[in-house]
């Protein structure tokens, strides 16, 4: 895009004029604001200790990679829900946006552990708003308010370029501001694109969209990794793409587009009240068997006739093939592997949206662990 963009001071203005609903011009007839998912009070760095240039090792490389990649992965299928949620004016959108909010915090978590309290500050602030515009944005689909919508792209287009230039900068210039600029846009068009797609009815594209943008924020997680390894290898040493690695993100990747599957499943159905058009039902069961497979093939499973997690006995059946593929499990991997395996019919039984962030990175956690405990060589 060629329009100039405003700087930093202006974009965050105009992020709360989104959030607070603030206007020159306002009458009685102005609907009600977007619902607000930043938090102006809370303190991003509190608790954070500050960077010890003698500190020595904090992570390898290649956990940082897979941490990144896990809170990415999260904040992906958080802010999918949200957006679906929020677009069709669902009741449970509180707990979704609380969810989403308690993921940046972990985000922010994860930069002030690499620089400091202020850092960990910097990208909060950044990256609260950009939640909130595509909240804004989704909130402007369901009642038709074009104008709302462009305010919100326009923030995000805002967010793109000063975000890239806080990672430039962060980095030391290992993460150039137009190759960060270029993932985030990148990111940016998934989670819209995929909204659009839904308002209209296309949930199997939607569904393909939000894949695609899940395997994209891994890339992401894997770049910025890498910067600031490269940025400081004393403190983040090693590799970012060990062979190690490398099988914990696939099996992760894996793992979190079946959980989409079995949330996206509980989520239309509560948004519906179970009243799903003929192509919705056959989109979430072509993706949920896909995700499966897609499982399968990564864990080297042959599964058989086992189609649906969300069934008990199924379910019960999934664990017995993840656990066989261990060689002499742990109880701490046998209880992993159970908890992955009834993560459907968990998610179906309770139907609670406040369960699912929990239910995602225990997901997450049981990848890793399986990946380490099954991986070859």
């Amino acid at each position: 895009m060629n329009r100039r963009r405003r700087s930093l001071p202006v974009t965050i203005a105009l992020g709360l004029a989104l959030v607070l609903g603030a206007s020159a011009c306002t009458t009685a007839s102005v609907r009600p604001p977007a619902p607000r998912i930043v938090d102006l009070t809370r303190d991003a760095g509190e608790g954070i200790a500050a960077v010890d240039p003698d500190r020595g090792v904090v992570v390898p490389a290649a956990q940082l990679r897979l941490l990144l990649e896990e809170l990415l992965g999260v904040h992906g299928t958080l802010t999918v829900e949200m957006m679906r949620e929020a677009a069709s004016g669902d009741s449970s959108l509180r707990a979704w946006m609380d969810g989403l909010a308690g993921n940046t915090a972990e985000l922010s978590g994860a930069i002030g552990l690499v620089y400091g309290p202020d850092g960990a500050r910097a990208f909060d602030q950044l990256w609260s708003f950009h939640t909130q515009f595509f909240l804004t944005y989704a909130d402007a689909v369901r009642v038709g308010d074009e104008t709302a919508a462009v305010e919100a792209l326009e923030g995000l287009e805002d967010y793109q370029a000063d975000f890239a230039s806080f990672v430039a900068t962060a980095t030391g210039g290992t993460a150039p501001e137009a190759a960060v600029a270029g993932l985030l846009e990148t990111h940016i068009g998934h989670m819209i694109d995929q909204l659009d797609a839904f308002h209209r009815g296309d949930l199997a594209a939607s569904l393909a969209l939000e894949d695609e943008g899940h395997d994209y924020l891994a890339t992401i997680g894997t770049t910025l990794a890498g910067a600031i390894a490269a940025q400081d290898p004393s403190a983040f040493p090693g590799a970012v793409d060990t062979e190690a690695a490398a099988y914990c993100s696939i099996v992760g990747s894996e793992v979190t587009s079946l959980t989409d599957s079995i949330i996206a499943a509980a989520a239309v159905r509560q948004m519906t009240d179970g009243e799903l058009p003929q192509s919705w039902v056959t989109a979430l069961g072509d993706h949920h068997r896909a995700s499966l497979a897609d499982v399968a093939a990564a864990l080297d499973l042959d599964l058989g006739s086992i189609t649906d997690l969300e069934r008990p006995d199924q379910a019960e059946r999934f664990a017995a093939e993840l656990l066989g593929a261990v060689t002499d499990p742990e109880a701490e991997i046998q209880t992993a592997i159970d908890d992955l395996a009834t993560l459907g019919v968990r998610l179906a039984a309770d139907g609670d949206p406040a369960a699912v962030p929990a239910a995602i990175r225990d997901a997450y956690a049981t990848a890793y662990r399986f990946a380490h405990a099954s991986r070859r060589g």
